[in-house]
């Protein structure tokens, strides 16, 4: 769907002991390595690009919405309901 992204990140615990579950539900500034730092990073980057190519109208919503993915199951789940959802377009409240 246009109006939205779906992505899969894998994190990694470091060998300096620092892991995604440990910074993930923290509030305040963003911690380094966390999730918040890398959808930031990539937001910023899109902005970035749209205002190079002449879109001074994009925006992104403030927030995003995370799940932690447990197993196998889960993640086949996901990865389904991904490759499904354009198919979903003409549903939405915001197709034209």
């Amino acid at each position: 769907m246009p109006n939205h992204v779906h992505a899969l990140l894998h994190f990694v615990e470091t060998r300096h002991g620092a892991s995604l579950q440990n910074a993930i539900r923290q509030f305040g500034p963003l911690q380094k390595a966390s999730l918040s730092v890398a959808i930031n990073l990539y937001k910023g980057s899109v902005v970035r690009l749209c205002r190079k190519n002449g879109s001074s109208s994009f925006y992104w919503q403030s927030r995003f919405h995370d799940r932690i993915i447990r197993d196998k199951k889960e993640l086949e789940n996901i990865r389904e309901y991904i490759i499904s959802n354009p198919k979903k377009w003409r549903e939405d409240d915001f197709f034209v």
